[in-house]
Formats: C-alpha cells, structure tokens, sequence
C-alpha cells in the first residue's frame, strides 16, 4: 500500500470490535481522513495519542481502499486541558464537528487547518471560550464562501447606519436602520453587534476572549452566526445540544455556544 505524511487533527473517534478505532482527521495536506487504527486498545500502544479528541499530531498513513491505515504517530499538540474542563471541551466538539460537517474529502484548506488548530491552541486558556467560537465561526464562512455581507445595506446598497439593523439569513444580508422595517423576515439587532461581527472577523484570536460584550450583543451574535450556518451549510450539529444541556444543568453558568 502506498504511504504517505499528514499534519492531522483528530475530530472524532469511534470503536471498531474491541482494539480498532475509526477516526475522522482533518489535515493540512489533504483535508478530510477517515482511517483506521489497529489495535489501539491493547496495553501501551505507541498509536494511542491520535485517539485522543482535538490532538493535533504527524502521522504516517498507509493508503486503503475505504479506510486508510494509520502506522506511526508523533504528537505535536495534545490540548490536554480541552479535554478536562468540561465548558471547555464542549465547545470544541462544536468546532471540530463544524468542520467535521462542513469539508468534503479531497478539498484540503491549509487556511482552515490553521484556524482550527489556532483555536483550539487559544481555547486552552481562554477565560470566555464562546467568544472564540464567534470568531471561528466567522472566519469559516468567509473561508468557505459564506460569510454574511456587512458592507452595505443588502436593500439600498448605502452604509448599514441607524442603531436598530436587520439580518436575513436566506439572503445572508444586513440591512440599513431604513429598510428593515420593509424586509420580512428580518431578524432586528443593533449596530454594535454588527460592529463586533466585523471585529472578530480581522482581531487577533489571542485578544478575542478579551472583548468585553453586553448580553444583548452576545445573544444578538450567537443568534445570527447560528442562523447563517444553519441556513448556508444546513447541518443539525448534536454538540450543540451537548453543550445546551450541559448549561441547563450547570447552575450559574453563563450562556455560551
């Protein structure tokens, strides 16, 4: 079989029988991997850290005909802390399987591997981790095609001003302080969140979890980000519902993802 090197971040892992293991990687050099590992199960096995959910590690894979094979695995960044906070690892489920579920096999995006693995990288200490998944949930649609235009009035054309705007996410458009009262279905937000939308698009991700937002404006942001994926990628993510019942069930814990 022919071999060949990955740079590859684990999204997923599932058993197969009591040994193997079937993961979901998404790496720098090919995108989307579905492979196997063999006989990870048995006592200290060298293949055990790409198991691990959110490692980032070098693999040597051999290829097969639906499942490559993995063979060697050198760590390179564990994320050790993702996986024993709780808020924390729940909202990396979420950013890997958005990615998870909006890559195809065979498109690799070096710019998407990066963003991942930076994320991930900053929700390691991160004191608000759902700030960081606005930033990287904007930064995948502008790195798939999709982001929401927020340049201009999507009916006017003219600069998106008044202090109560509109968003549709059918049109992916924000609209003017004027016309959202004539655009049906407009959901109405206000101007700072637009303006914080543009921010977390360009600001640097190890400020991202600095900003100070009001509750409005988080809400405003989550609802909209979710509304645009939802509509532009149309998958139904069950991390979500994880983290959902994970903030039901944790008293005091501020709303997050």
């Amino acid at each position: 079989m022919a071999t060949y090197h990955a740079l590859a971040i684990t999204l997923r892992c599932r058993r197969l029988g009591e040994a193997d293991r079937i993961l979901a990687l998404y790496s720098r050099e090919r995108g989307p991997i579905d492979a196997v590992v063999k006989g990870v199960g048995k006592p200290k096995s060298k293949l055990t850290p790409v198991t691990q959910l959110f490692s980032c590690n070098r693999l040597l894979l051999a290829e097969g005909r639906s499942l490559d094979v993995v063979a060697q695995v050198q760590v390179v960044d564990a994320y050790y802390p993702l996986r024993t906070d709780v808020l924390k690892f729940a909202h990396c489920c979420y950013l890997v399987e958005l990615v998870a579920k909006s890559t195809e096999p065979g498109q690799a995006s070096p710019e998407l591997f990066d963003l991942l693995r930076a994320t991930l990288h900053e929700q390691t200490s991160a004191s608000r981790p759902e700030l960081l998944v606005r930033a990287f949930e904007s930064r995948v649609l502008a790195l798939l095609g999709y982001a929401p235009a927020t340049d201009a009035c999507g009916t006017c054309g003219r600069e998106l001003v008044g202090e109560t705007l509109g968003y549709l996410p059918s049109a992916g458009q924000f609209y003017c302080g004027t016309c959202v009262a004539s655009t049906p279905g407009a959901t109405k937000l206000c101007r700072g969140t637009l303006q914080t939308l543009r921010s977390l698009a360009r600001m640097p991700l190890d400020r991202v979890s600095r900003l100070a937002l009001g509750s409005q404006i988080a809400a405003e942001l989550r609802r909209v980000l979710r509304a645009h994926i939802a509509y532009h990628i149309g998958a139904r993510f069950r991390s979500l519902d994880f983290l959902h019942q994970l903030q039901q069930n944790t008293i005091g814990m501020a709303p997050g993802a």
